[in-house]
């Protein structure tokens, strides 16, 4: 089947830098958690296992679509060195939003058109993990940018638009101690945002 560059959709497609290994994503998580609070285990198991399939690449935020690298030519398409992996995504691929972290159902959902953090939330069902505490959530758009969305709406909070192919991270509790680092350390969720980040 014959593919034409108006048939890819830019702003989902990636590039990647081949790695001689895969980032040990899961070191930087603890593998052995007991947790009392039930809902929070839960959460953190399927977020682990996620993050335990870790890609053998890492992503390079960078305008693919031609248009703009033909304008802004040399800085837009620098020379690449090394190996390199270029995923395209077809215009007809359904677009979908990912979410993840303290949440019950993780995995991805129907894009849509207007839909703020919290719509996506309530329509997965993922309200739950949200205390009355939390005043925002993460969300990570497709072009690498990680933004705090709020999740209560007043009337002149502006709208936030998410991007289809973005990744909304409710945060786990700090008080938790969910997350090492190799020195035994805490690692907070700005430590998950980036390995999120990494494997979009």
């Amino acid at each position: 089947m014959s593919v034409s560059e108006q048939d890819i959709d830019w702003d989902r497609s990636t590039l990647r830098k081949i790695t001689i290994s895969a980032p040990i994503f899961s070191n930087v998580l603890a593998s052995d958690i007991n947790l009392s609070d039930v809902f929070a285990q839960s959460a953190f198991n399927e977020f682990n296992q996620y993050v335990k399939s870790p890609p053998t690449s890492s992503r390079v935020f960078i305008n693919l679509d031609p248009d703009f690298s033909r304008i802004n030519h040399p800085q837009a398409n620098p020379l690449l060195q090394g190996e390199w992996q270029l995923l395209l995504v077809h215009l007809k691929t359904p677009n979908s939003v990912s979410i993840t972290g303290h949440v019950a159902n993780h995995g991805q959902f129907n894009w849509q058109s207007g839909f703020t953090a919290v719509d996506y939330l309530t329509a997965s069902q993922n309200m739950e993990g949200i205390s009355f505490f939390d005043s925002a959530v993460f969300v990570i758009q497709p072009d690498g940018i990680i933004q705090e969305h709020p999740i209560r709406q007043l009337a002149d909070t502006p709208f936030k638009d998410i991007a289809p192919g973005a990744v909304i991270y409710v945060p786990f509790p700090e008080t938790l101690n969910l997350m090492n680092n190799q020195s035994g350390k805490n690692v907070d969720n700005q430590a998950a945002l980036i390995l999120l980040r990494e494997m979009m």
